[in-house]
């Protein structure tokens, strides 16, 4: 960010003398430069037309720069310059649009112009002022910055903690620890900021008090922040931190306490065992069995073991001491140490209950096969089984062999044997039901379909209810394979009824309506308007359309939220939308929350308040009002996602379901394996399509626009839908897990592709894309 702005620093000097009435030498023009608007004015842009009105022109600058036709944006916004009602508001978007477009002396000549206009008390003037606060401390001119930023203060009660918190970090810059404290402290009391906000504020106030020996005030502040603090390594850090500053103020009994808390409470943290340390130097010394126990939840295997091995020493027939010996070898990976303790424990000539001796044969065999002896942990499996059939390790063990035959090389049917044995042995045990569903696959996958349905019909009434859903379906799927219609039927049928907007209800029903997944139908879209559906949505809320139409939005930190989407500030603006819709539960306001945001353009969060709606009134995509469904599953660039899918003959509505799940439709999505945009394209996929449109204008940073991620994503499903077949099920999982994984799961059977996906997460995401497929096509499909 520091070298984004640095060529814009001359141009902000200029404008910070003009905005103090001061007369400044203008920077000396760099003739080999193009001018910034004209590096960014495409050729090909239609000019407006002259009698376009200045509303309309504005209207559409504001529609190309959300979707994502930048260059036409800025011939519109240009356009407005001589347009008194309107400059103000175009040279700031104008600015925002240039500096998202990496192109920061555009923007500050935008912004330049603008202010010109908007001083003096404009609404828009501290928007601005705010702008070029942001550049001057990208740039490390913080004296400048916190000048613009008092400004804006003073020009605004919105946005109090956030302008707090910028200009306390300017003077942390400048090492005023004063004007900075003063101002972390304002970050804290605002009601505006998120909780982690207000915690990070305490802690920088309390850090500098420690600096400055100020211990009674850092004490003080330690304590505001663990109180907002929830992440269990943090709080144990701030736990020793309090320590520290109670043995400053001589309060030895404090310290002592947070030590032994940390002990108690926070074993899995380093600074339990410094506690203990801190500790013995006080002649407080640590039982050892408990320092034993902190060493392993530590993973200091080394000392976890040197201190077991001390207390055999002193006991050496102690069974429990054997036994976690051989728990810590074995956490430390050193299998045939950890073999070689179970026998030693089942070796001593002790009094040990079966359930010991189980446990010590299930960990003989657990090393043996952690060393690839599966011969030998098998042939231990079956002597603990033999001798202490009554034991709880027993079932788990039969789990456990099953679980390692089903990974060898081996036929389908010997696979579905391991887990039988463990059905008929031990029905009820915890175990038993996944190992029925296990081996009713591999029974239907061998082409037994009747006993594939005989084993899962036990689990058609389970109290586990996605178990029960997918016993019904694949019961219906076996039914209809040995020519039981009728049957199978029946079970769709109960399965479409169980949970209707769920994965596997939705397959059984398609099942039983005989229909596929068609990913090529391009089709007119229907719409209802939400006046029709608010006395439907009014009536699932249990509220009037009265309340519902007065419902407002009561919340600091919402209020924070649309500040800083006023400033440019969209990511952290989503941050307090997502905590003010998380931490509120009057329906009203969350109906408001959802349309405030729908109508600011952050569908991310307005299908936020939208899902939480539908969780509060235990609603799902078949049961909630269409007004409420269309906040859930909006398609806030229709014009865009038809473009982009028409030239390859996509449904729209599968193309709509993909962006759903892969952004929320937050044009400026990103995750940490580097996929932006829309449609989540990751680095080097963008690159090859770019190459296969022939797109010379092409840069990852433009993925943030949707038009371009759209088009991309389209291109790349329909060239997978290709290479699949149009299969659309081995399609989507090659957008999530690759074209080669994809491919390595084929299979004939739809479901049976789905189900035998080895990553958990591409299988939810097909079914999740199924999920919102289906409430697309609920809402928008042209016949209702």
């Amino acid at each position: 960010m520091r070298r984004f702005f640095l060529g814009v620093a001359l141009l902000l000097a200029l404008l910070l003398a003009a905005c103090r009435n001061e007369t400044a030498a203008p920077p000396t023009p760099n003739v080999d430069e193009p001018s910034p608007v004209a590096a960014t004015t495409v050729a090909d842009a239609a000019l407006p037309d002259a009698a376009m009105s200045g509303a309309a022109r504005l209207a559409e600058a504001r529609r190309a720069r959300r979707a994502g036709a930048w260059e036409r944006a800025i011939v519109y916004y240009e356009s407005l310059r001589t347009e008194p009602e309107f400059v103000a508001e175009a040279l700031l978007e104008l600015g925002d649009l240039y500096l998202d477009d990496g192109q920061p002396l555009a923007a500050a000549a935008a912004w330049q112009s603008g202010l010109s206009v908007a001083d003096n008390g404009s609404p828009l003037e501290a928007d601005y002022r705010y702008r070029l606060a942001r550049g001057f401390a990208a740039i490390d001119q913080h004296e400048q910055a916190i000048a613009l930023y008092q400004r804006v203060d003073a020009l605004t009660d919105a946005g109090d903690g956030w302008l707090a918190q910028r200009m306390a970090q300017s003077y942390d810059a400048l090492d005023d620890t004063a004007n900075a404290t003063a101002q972390w402290q304002r970050v804290y009391e605002s009601a505006g900021m998120d909780r982690v906000s207000r915690a990070l504020a305490a802690r920088r106030v309390a850090d500098r008090a420690a600096e400055a020996q100020q211990w009674a005030e850092a004490l003080r502040w330690y304590e505001r922040t663990l109180a907002l603090s929830e992440i269990e390594s943090y709080r144990a850090e701030l736990i020793a931190q309090l320590a520290e500053v109670a043995l400053e103020l001589g309060d030895e009994g404090y310290a002592q306490n947070q030590w032994h808390l940390l002990i108690d409470d926070y074993p899995a943290q380093p600074q339990a065992l410094a506690a203990v340390r801190a500790l013995e130097k006080r002649g407080i010394a640590t039982p050892l069995p408990r320092l034993a126990a902190l060493y392993a939840a530590n993973a200091q295997w080394q000392a976890a073991e040197r201190s077991y091995d001390l207390l055999l020493e002193s006991d050496p027939n102690d069974a429990t001491l054997l036994r976690e010996k051989a728990l810590v070898l074995e956490a430390a990976l050193d299998w045939n140490e950890a073999e070689a303790a179970w026998r030693d424990l089942l070796d001593q000539e002790l009094d040990l209950s079966e359930g010991v001796r189980a446990d010590a044969l299930a960990g003989v065999a657990r090393s043996q096969a952690a060393q690839g002896q599966l011969t030998a942990a098998l042939r231990t499996i079956e002597r603990l089984i033999a001798d202490y059939p009554e034991s709880e390790a027993a079932p788990q063990a039969l789990w456990e062999r099953a679980e390692r035959i089903d990974q060898e090389e081996t036929t389908l049917l010997i696979k579905a044997e391991g887990y039988e044995r463990l059905i008929a042995a031990y029905p009820a045990a915890a175990q038993s039901a996944e190992a029925r569903w296990r081996a009713g696959l591999l029974r239907y996958r061998a082409g037994q379909l009747a006993a594939a349905e005989a084993l899962w019909q036990p689990l058609t009434a389970s109290d586990d209810d996605a178990l029960r859903l997918a016993a019904e379906l694949w019961t219906g799927k076996a039914l209809a394979g040995v020519g039981d219609a009728a049957g199978a039927e029946a079970r769709w049928a109960e399965a479409a009824a169980r949970a209707p907007a769920r994965y596997a209800s939705l397959r059984a029903r398609a099942l039983l309506d005989g229909t596929t997944w068609a990913p090529r139908q391009m089709r007119r879209l229907g719409f209802v308007s939400e006046a029709e559906e608010l006395s439907d949505l009014a009536d699932a809320l249990g509220l009037s359309e009265a309340d519902l139409r007065a419902g407002s939005v009561e919340s600091p930190l919402f209020a924070q939220g649309e500040q800083l989407l006023r400033w440019g500030e969209r990511q952290p603006a989503i941050g307090h939308f997502y905590e003010a819709i998380s931490t509120t539960e009057e329906r009203a306001t969350l109906w408001a929350m959802a349309t405030r945001l729908r109508e600011r353009e952050v569908s991310s969060m307005s299908q936020a308040a939208a899902y939480r709606l539908m969780r509060l009134t235990e609603l799902d995509a078949t049961e909630a009002p269409l007004a409420l469904l269309h906040l859930a599953y909006p398609l806030p660039f229709e014009a865009e996602l038809w473009a982009a899918v028409a030239p390859y003959n996509l449904d729209p509505l599968l193309m709509a379901a993909l962006v759903h799940r892969e952004s929320a439709w937050e044009p400026t999505a990103s995750s940490a394996a580097a996929a932006r945009g829309l449609t989540q394209v990751i680095p080097d996929t963008g690159s090859w399509i770019a190459s296969q449109l022939q797109d010379g204008a092409y840069a990852y940073e433009r993925l943030d626009r949707p038009e371009l991620a759209l088009r991309y994503g389209a291109f790349y499903l329909d060239y997978l839908l290709r290479q699949f077949d149009d299969n659309p099920w081995q399609a989507l999982a090659a957008y999530n897990a690759g074209p080669g994984n994809a491919r390595r799961w084929i299979v004939a059977d739809d479901e049976l592709y789905v189900e035998l996906i080895p990553f958990a997460e591409t299988k939810l995401y097909l079914e999740t894309v199924y999920e919102r497929w289906w409430a697309y096509d609920r809402l928008y499909r042209e016949s209702r």
